[in-house]
């Protein structure tokens, strides 16, 4: 369990590394402007249309997770040592494309590893912590290179340090990698559906749950603008030090971590499908506020949103699919939510508020708070509640 603990914590903190500055990278090192960084983030998103489902099928048809596991922090590894090296536009869309592959394939296919490892421990009759104290852990190593990156960030410091940052966090992930659990008990030779991909696309494009892998994909829209329009909004626009982006990440974070550990008092007083709606009205309420009022403590102060957002779109989704998920196909349902649903809209998002961007930041955020703001009204309007699940 605790080899299960620190995959969180150290997949997590590989993000943590360089989310919050990725695109003050792009910029300050390697010179882009803001509609390049929005073609460099949108290409490095097309792996996202087959690698989680690749990762997750692999998954599903009894592939090691461990060597899975193990592939894609090595892949990072390369990724980022190629990203600190290659500065032309062509060297960094391919190693940002390349990350993006590996985390793209981390990230589902640890929540799938997650759920199958529960699910076979409860059928030993085990108990296991629910996945949201788990996600908790993640978020708590999100934190974790913030607080280093503040010490090495200092005034006029190469944000190539970013990048190394996530590098040895990935070498670190790779390394407990090996200490991973099996996924599956004696049964685990059990043949899984022939398919199970397939599985997972007609239940999620289901006339049941169309509307709702609709409002996932215009949430993901909202999420994008944040993480890719933020940063260099708070650095170019409002003239804050680039060293302290990720403290300002932490704020939010510091309401994130309550909230996530709370996630199941507010499953069972509101349901799933309400704390998506939350989720969504508050991206909504966020980047409206950033549209309006543009200033850096306003700014700063929107991260008070971010624990609900994060809770609401990010980690809710996660586990509503997991919950129309059959065991056969748990792993590609989370697979098919990241490249099927949210994958083409982590594509053209990019684009779309990168030549907002280009314009001005406020157009990119009142698009993206319309969009969050559609997604609410659709799950409100058009979505059944989640069905019961022991997982």
């Amino acid at each position: 369990m605790n080899a299960m603990r620190g995959h969180y914590i150290l997949g997590y903190a590989i993000l943590g590394a360089t989310g919050p500055y990725l695109p003050q990278f792009f910029r300050s090192a390697r010179g882009l402007d803001d509609q390049s960084i929005g073609w460099v983030l949108a290409v490095s998103q097309l792996p996202v249309f087959f690698s989680p489902i690749l990762l997750t099928y692999l998954a599903d048809r009894h592939v090691s997770p461990r060597l899975l596991a193990f592939a894609t922090c090595g892949l990072s590894m390369l990724a980022l040592a190629a990203l600190a090296a290659w500065e032309s536009l062509g060297g960094v869309m391919l190693a940002s494309a390349a990350y993006s592959f590996s985390v793209a394939a981390l990230l589902p296919s640890m929540d799938g590893l997650c759920f199958a490892w529960s699910r076979r421990r409860q059928g030993e009759g085990l108990t296991t912590p629910p996945y949201h104290h788990f996600r908790m852990l993640g978020t708590v190593g999100y934190v974790i290179p913030a607080i280093v990156l503040l010490f090495l960030l200092h005034e006029g410091a190469d944000l190539t340090w970013v990048i190394y940052t996530s590098l040895a966090f990935a070498l670190l992930a790779a390394c407990n990698t090996l200490r991973l659990p099996e996924a599956r008990g004696p049964d685990r030779l059990k043949p899984a559906g022939k398919h199970p991909w397939l599985d997972a696309l007609r239940v999620l494009f289901s006339r049941r749950w169309i509307w709702l892998s609709a409002s996932f994909a215009l949430l993901q829209v909202g999420s994008s603008c944040y993480y890719a329009v933020f940063p260099v909004h708070l650095t170019h626009n409002l003239g804050l030090s680039p060293r302290w982006l990720g403290l300002i990440s932490s704020l939010g974070v510091a309401v994130e971590v309550p909230l996530i550990f709370g996630l199941g008092w507010l499953t069972s007083h509101f349901g799933l499908r309400r704390v998506v709606i939350f989720g969504a009205v508050a991206s909504m309420l966020r980047l409206g506020v950033l549209t309006l009022a543009p200033d850096a403590t306003t700014a700063i102060a929107t991260q008070l949103l971010h624990g609900m957002v994060v809770v609401g779109t990010l980690i809710a989704p996660v586990v509503f699919v997991n919950q129309l998920a059959g065991d056969s196909f748990r792993n590609s349902m989370q697979g098919v939510l990241a490249v099927a649903v949210t994958g083409p809209c982590k594509f053209l998002a990019p684009l779309v508020n990168g030549w907002l961007a280009q314009h001005d930041a406020r157009w990119a955020f009142a698009f993206g708070s319309g969009l969050a703001g559609v997604a609410a009204l659709l799950v409100w309007r058009l979505v059944p509640d989640a069905p019961e699940q022991t997982a």
